[in-house]
């Protein structure tokens, strides 16, 4: 059984390998989310362990119908598609195996869930593309694009293609900000033919951006801007809802159904880079289960509703990505039957998670919760990792 655990883990890593520029033209700002926002939904990938110091573990492989489709077709990669299938993109699905405390298989699960309201999604919001190109440094950037238009039409056909191509490989990288490139790393043949031309273009405004910003890329001027808007726009509201069933047992029949709906929304003012930023989180989960304890049962019948408040603090020193997070809240419990004669109908938690980016894609959460009626600790461990490094992202 530990065989097939393995295999299904190296079978999740082999696609993920599988395909890895697909994501280029895409404005994701995925490292900028919060480690909290990729467990309650996903873009691309995600793999999870959960409950690793429990007795009932699992293993999840978690995505959406359009990134598997984007992996098997890169010519979907064009914004028209992302609006297109936006719905799809708003849907996870999830499937895994259950494991027993030695790690020995004894089951699965499967699941989907459904963004109802996404205002996080940056390709398909017209809100994000307005106030991004009303940013100083956007317009900027649009004023030199077509400047460098007018000026490469000029451009004679006799003139050696040499040239040429190094003209629009030049602008297109000034464009681009890469190497944070600046007007003044032109060759000194294509500057001088741009400054010669602006004013036989009449271009006046081409010469003052050049004089004002000849020696500042428009990295500078412009892309941490939008980074910041990026940033804000990740923490606006997100409403989830998803159903999960699970088998556990040499019968494989299925064992529990679990209905859960969670809110995530950001917390303060985000108009300036910040060490830390807050997000609200509100959950709601229903669970109806066979009775573990007793073996002849065949029906679902303990069910347990859950209700909870949290408060997610992410840590950004470079006031961009997350590198750690904690979250504190209250938890509520209540059974609706198949009460345990140990356990109260209702009970209160102190409910923390922290949570550590051990490298660019994985995070480990710890999770520590005190019931306030029985005075007891419970911890418990986790293991993701975001396929996000597979991605060449452009932004």
């Amino acid at each position: 059984m530990k065989k097939s655990l393995f295999a299904f883990c190296l079978f999740i890593f082999s696609y993920s390998a599988f395909s890895q520029n697909a994501i280029q033209n895409m404005i994701t700002a995925d490292s900028l989310k919060s480690g909290n926002y990729k467990d309650v939904f996903t873009s691309f990938f995600q793999l999870a362990f959960q409950n690793l110091s429990g007795d009932e573990k699992s293993f999840n492989f978690q995505s959406n119908p359009f990134a598997v489709m984007l992996k098997g077709n890169e010519n979907l990669e064009v914004d028209t598609n992302w609006y297109k299938y936006r719905h799809l993109r708003n849907l996870n699905f999830i499937v895994g195996l259950n494991a027993d405390s030695n790690f020995k298989i004894q089951g699965f699960n499967f699941g989907v869930n459904y963004a109802l309201v996404n205002k996080r999604d940056l390709t398909v919001s017209k809100l994000f593309f307005q106030q991004a190109n009303q940013l100083k440094g956007q317009q900027l950037a649009n004023k030199f694009a077509e400047s460098f238009a007018k000026i490469r039409r000029t451009i004679p056909i006799s003139q050696e293609s040499d040239f040429r191509n190094r003209f629009k490989n030049e602008s297109e990288a000034f464009l681009n900000a890469d190497d944070n490139n600046t007007f003044n790393s032109f060759s000194d043949d294509v500057r001088a033919y741009i400054l010669s031309h602006i004013s036989a273009l009449e271009m006046p405004e081409l010469f003052t951006l050049i004089n004002q910003y000849g020696d500042v890329s428009l990295n500078d001027l412009c892309y941490q801007d939008i980074e910041l808007l990026k940033q804000e726009f990740l923490m606006k509201p997100l409403w989830v809802i998803g159903v999960q069933g699970a088998s556990r047992g040499s019968d494989f029949s299925i064992q529990s159904l679990e209905f859960n709906t969670n809110f995530l929304t950001g917390i303060g003012n985000l108009s300036q880079p910040r060490f830390l930023t807050y997000e609200l989180e509100a959950n709601a989960h229903l669970s109806i289960k066979r009775d573990s304890l007793n073996i002849n049962s065949t029906h679902l019948d303990r069910s347990v509703f859950d209700l909870s408040a949290l408060v997610n603090a992410s840590f950004r020193p470079d006031r961009k990505q997350s590198i750690a997070e904690l979250k504190l809240g209250l938890s509520y419990k209540n059974v609706f039957s198949g009460l345990y004669v140990w356990e109260q109908k209702q009970e209160f938690n102190i409910d923390s998670e922290l949570r550590f980016r051990v490298f660019n894609d994985i995070w480990v959460p710890l999770l520590l919760s005190y019931n306030l009626e029985q005075n007891r600790f419970f911890v418990g461990m986790n293991l993701s990792y975001n396929f996000i490094s597979l991605f060449k992202n452009k932004y």
